[in-house]
C-alpha cells in the first residue's frame, strides 16, 4: 500500500480548524482541483489528484526531492520503480510548468554532496492557491534562498522512514506526523519548536516524540539551552492543554560522535538542574541520522542517562513456558 498516513494526513491536516464556509467555497470537478489566480481572470487550470496530493505535501515538508515525492506517493504499492519515478517526475514538471513550485539547486555538502537530486518547493502562486483553497501554510512559507533545504530533506526522510517501519510490521502504525510549524501550531507559540512531531503505535506501546534534525552547525553549549527549554515546557505543564503524554525528545545527528556530545550535554544539564530527579517523566534519545532512517524505532537509539543503546518500542516480551513449544 502506498504511505497512507502521511498523504491522507496531509490533507486532513488541511481541513482541520478550517470554518466550515470557507470549506463550501472549495471548487471540484470530477476529482480535480480547479483554481483561479486572482490577478489573472482568465488563468484557470485544473490540478490532477496526484498533483494536488504532491502539492500539499511540498508545502508541508517545505523541500522535497523527486525520489522523497516518489516515495511518499508509491511506497508499498504494486507500482514498478521505473513507473513511479517517470510519474512522479511527470507530476513535478506539470507543477512546474503551471508555476505552483520551482526547483531549487542541487544541495551542496553533506554525506551526498552534489549528488543529490534536484529539491522542489512551492512558488509564490502555489502559496497563494493553497491559500485560497483554506490550506494552513508555514509562516513565510515561500523560501528565499536554500538555507533550510539539508534540515527539510532530512526530516522528511526521517518521516519516510517511520511510515517504512510500520508498513513493514503488521502490528506498527504510524497514527501521526506533524512538520514543524504544525507542531508549533499545536504547542500554542511556546519557546520551543521540535523540527517534528510523531505518534507510533507498536505491540503493546502508543509512542509520543518529537523530533530535532541536528546537523551539526550549533555547539554543544546553544544545544544545552534548547534541552534546557524543552524541561521548561514540561515544568510549566502547558503542553497538556495540546497532548496527552509528554512526548520522547529523539535528535538525529549527522554521525555517532556528534550524538554521544549531545547525550552528555543533556545528560550535563540534567545534572546542573538537580539531577535525574528534577527530570523525571522526559527521555531524550540520540541516533545517527543513517542509523535512525534504517531503523527508526529499532535499538539504534543512546538515551541521556543510561547505558547501551536501546529501541524506542520496547521488543515483544518473550513467550510465557506454557506457549513454548517442545
Amino acid at each position: 500500500m502506498a504511505f497512507r498516513s502521511l498523504v491522507s494526513f496531509a490533507f486532513r491536516s488541511r481541513n482541520e480548524d478550517v470554518p466550515s464556509e470557507r470549506r463550501k467555497r472549495r471548487k471540484t470537478q470530477s476529482g480535480l482541483l480547479q483554481y483561479r489566480e486572482a490577478t489573472e481572470v482568465s488563468g484557470t487550470a485544473l490540478l490532477s489528484s496526484r498533483e494536488e496530493q504532491t502539492l500539499v505535501l511540498i508545502s508541508r515538508f517545505r523541500f522535497l526531492t523527486s525520489p522523497q515525492v516518489q516515495r511518499f506517493l508509491f511506497d508499498g504499492s504494486a507500482t514498478t520503480d521505473l513507473s513511479r519515478a517517470v510519474i512522479a517526475r511527470r507530476t513535478l514538471r506539470s507543477l512546474a510548468s503551471k508555476q505552483l513550485i520551482q526547483r531549487l539547486a542541487r544541495p551542496i555538502g553533506g554525506a551526498s554532496g552534489g549528488s543529490s537530486p534536484h529539491a522542489f518547493c512551492l512558488s509564490a502562486r502555489g502559496t497563494r492557491l493553497l491559500a485560497a483553497e483554506g490550506s494552513s501554510l508555514p509562516h513565510r512559507f515561500v523560501p528565499r534562498g536554500t538555507f533550510h533545504l539539508r534540515h527539510a530533506l532530512a526530516t522528511a526522510d526521517f518521516a519516510l522512514a517511520l511510515e517504512a517501519s510500520a508498513a513493514a510490521s503488521p502490528e506498527d502504525r504510524l497514527i501521526e506526523w506533524s512538520c514543524d510549524w504544525e507542531t508549533a501550531e499545536r504547542l500554542g507559540g511556546t519557546a520551543i519548536v521540535p523540527d517534528g512531531f510523531f505518534v507510533y503505535q507498536g505491540k503493546t506501546v502508543e509512542l509520543f516524540a518529537f523530533v530535532e534534525i541536528d546537523l551539526g552547525t550549533v555547539n554543544s553549549k546553544t544545544f544545552a539551552a534548547k534541552v534546557g527549554r524543552y524541561l521548561d515546557l514540561y515544568a510549566s505543564a502547558n503542553w497538556q492543554k495540546s497532548l496527552p503524554v509528554w512526548p520522547m525528545v529523539v535528535t538525529l545527528t549527522p554521525d555517532a560522535a556528534r550524538a554521544r556530545l549531545l547525550r552528555r550535554a543533556t545528560e550535563g544539564v540534567v545534572k546542573a538542574r538537580g539531577g535525574p530527579a528534577s527530570a523525571a517523566g522526559t527521555e531524550f534519545a540520540f541516533a545517527t541520522q543513517s542509523e535512525a532512517c534504517r531503523d527508526p524505532v529499532g535499538p539504534v537509539w543512546e538515551i541521556a542517562g543510561v547505558t547501551g543503546r536501546h529501541a524506542l518500542i520496547d521488543a515483544a516480551p518473550p513467550p510465557t513456558e506454557g506457549d513454548q513449544s517442545g
